[in-house]
Order: C-alpha cells, then structure tokens, then sequence
C-alpha cells in the first residue's frame, strides 16, 4: 500500500511537470527577429551587435528580417499577427510602437493589446544634418533658409520620431519644412548627399559613419545634452528650440499573450548581452543610452505614455492624421 502511494505522487508529479518541461524545450529552431526599416538603420544595428551573444544564450539561431514600409508600420504588424509561440520577434522603435498610434486613422495594430514589450535597449537623439557640401552651416542657416522657400528633409518614413520631430521644430521655428519619406536611413542619407533632399532628420546612430567619414554635416541633435560622441555638434534646445528634445528609443517585442518563460528567457539573453564591454561600447558609439526605471512590469505603460505624448505634439503643432 506504502508503496502503491509513493508511484502515485511520482505519477502524479510528472504529470504535473510535463507542461513545464515542454515549455523548456523552447527553442528548438531559429528565431525570426523582424526590423521594420531596411538593413543599415540603427535598430538593424542594435540587432547585430546582440545578435551573437543572445543566440549563445538562447541556444539557436537570430535570423534578421528586415521588413520596412510605412515608418516602420508594415514589419510591426507582421509581428502583431504571428503565434505567440517565442519564434517571431520584432525589434522595435518609437515610430511603430507610439507615434504609428496616433499619426495613422486606421493603425494596424494596438501597441497596448497587440504586443509583449520584452527588452529595451535605450534611446538617442534625432540627428539633424545637411550634405557637407550645403552652403547651410548652422540650425540658423537653416531657418532662414527655411523663411524663403520650405525646405525639404528626410528621414526613415511617414510616422518616424524624425518625421514628427521634423514636423515639431518646424511650428517651433515658425517655418515649412516639406517631407521626403524613405524606407529606410540609408536611403534618406544618400538623398542629402545627392542634393536630392536639402536636410536629414534622422535617428544619429544610423548616421554615424557618414558624419565621420565627412559625406554629411551635422547641425543639431534633439538630446537634452550633446552627444558624447559628438561633442561638436550642439542641441536644439541649446540653440533656442527648448521644446524639441526628442528621444527615439528601441526595444524588443513580441505578439501578445507570448509564455512568461519565453519572456524571461529573451530579457535575460538581451540584458547579458548588452552587459558584455565590446557590445556596451558599440551600442554607446551609436548614441543609444540606457532610459532609467524601464523594467518588464513597466514597458507597457512607458508606451502608453508615449503614445499620449505624441498626440499632444501632435493636436498642439496641428499634425494631420493620415
């Protein structure tokens, strides 16, 4: 009888542990990490300077999808829509996850329902810059262009921070600014180089090289300090525009409802991942600093605010839905 007793707890142990287990097995295949912009941006490269030590962590592969179109929108909801079994991810920016919301009558997604918010990597400024072939030297250079005829400016897409930061400053500085979307950063620097497009308005880390290699000039940044890394170039708001400090940050999502352990699994790799020295300094040259207070218990409610933020820049600078 004793021992008829004890093989029913271990039986009925078992069965109670095999969901469990069952859960641990996740991954057993690669992982599909969707950037909603083209490859190059500054979320494509947060993902590739991760990318080694989260797949050590998790033990499989990332595979980086870039999906781009719609400010960041398209790739968005292609993560909103998939299983939530851990296997597509989304690398994420302010744009599809907070301004998308409220710029766009019919957003295909809701960033507070449609989403599980797993790891935030930080924020860092809008770059503004010109070809350093334009006459313009300084943001007053620019207005004052801007007074004669609106000026052009680029950036990662309709619903980007550089697109509404663009569209900020612009009431700010009592001026029309006209906007040239692209898919991508890439593609919006190589229009000012070209002389395509007269300004850039553009998340700084994805501009990195071109500010070093001299193809472009950069005249302002939206951070409330200067760049580190660019001590020379000042802030907006030092320059007469104390309203225009944007920050444009990243973090990893999900579809909604994904298992807590999957959850805690992908934080945890990120959170290692971004500890290790060689990543930390290349996640720091692209200008992305940490955002105190930001936990998993939190992130949702972060977005939230965010997207009520917008709104108000929105309504108050008279920013059209589209």
């Amino acid at each position: 009888m004793r021992f008829a007793s004890k093989s029913l707890m271990v039986a009925l142990s078992c069965a109670l542990a095999a969901p469990v287990l069952a859960q641990g097995k996740w991954p057993e295949r690669p992982i599909r990490v969707i950037n909603p912009f083209t490859p190059g941006g500054t979320s494509d490269l947060l993902m590739r300077l991760s990318t080694e030590r989260v797949e050590k962590a998790l033990g499989t592969q990332l595979i980086i999808e870039s999906r781009p179109g719609a400010g960041g929108s398209i790739g968005s909801a292609v993560v909103a829509q998939a299983p939530a079994d851990g296997y597509t991810l989304l690398v994420t920016t302010t744009g599809p996850a907070a301004i998308a919301q409220v710029l766009f009558e019919k957003p295909p997604y809701d960033v507070a329902k449609d989403f599980t918010y797993l790891y935030m990597f930080g924020g860092a400024p809008i770059l503004v810059a010109v070809s350093a072939k334009s006459p313009i030297k300084t943001i007053q250079d620019f207005v004052a262009a801007a007074k004669k005829s609106p000026q052009t400016f680029a950036n990662s897409g309709t619903g980007s921070v550089g697109h509404l930061t663009g569209a900020l400053f612009a009431g700010e500085a009592g001026v029309r600014l006209t906007h040239v979307p692209f898919k991508g950063a890439p593609e919006a620097q190589a229009s000012i180089v070209s002389g395509e497009v007269a300004s850039l308005w553009n998340t700084l880390g994805a501009h990195v090289g071109g500010l070093k290699g001299g193809e472009i000039r950069g005249i302002a940044v939206t951070s409330h300090d200067r760049a580190p890394q660019f001590p020379e170039i000042p802030t907006l708001r030092e320059l007469g525009f104390p309203d225009v400090v944007v920050t444009n940050w990243f973090l990893m999502a999900g579809p909604a409802n994904l298992p807590q352990d999957i959850v805690l699994r992908v934080n945890a790799a990120f959170t290692e991942a971004g500890k290790d020295p060689k990543a930390a300094a290349g996640i720091a040259a692209l200008g992305v600093q940490p955002i105190p207070g930001l936990n998993l218990k939190n992130y949702t409610d972060f977005i939230r605010k965010e997207v009520g933020v917008w709104g108000k820049v929105m309504k108050e600078h008279g920013i059209k839905r589209q």
